[in-house]
């Protein structure tokens, strides 16, 4: 049986021109991938799917990255960063 799946789609912004899109990918059924998951889904006109797509979100679930406060994470339970400056760490590594 394959997943039932539901996408959901935005545009994602550059400074006046689309960029690239993001997908969310929402399990409804199925037996393989724990039902109601979401997959999160980057895809940029020049490189196709980003290869940390989602990343971020797993580690969050996972506990490796905590929500400080609103729109603040720390990795190591002291500095405080914005989502943006932690994924551009982990991409340029």
């Amino acid at each position: 049986m394959l997943p039932s799946l539901v996408w959901q789609q935005e545009k994602e912004k550059g400074s006046t021109e689309v960029a690239g899109f993001n997908f969310t990918i929402n399990i409804e059924k199925s037996r393989t991938v724990k039902e109601k998951s979401k997959i999160p889904i980057t895809v940029m006109p020049e490189s196709g799917i980003e290869k940390w797509s989602g990343l971020f979100e797993i580690a969050l679930t996972a506990d490796y990255i905590k929500e400080m406060s609103s729109g603040w994470y720390s990795t190591d339970g002291e500095k405080k960063r914005r989502r943006a400056d932690i994924e551009n760490d982990v991409r340029t590594r």
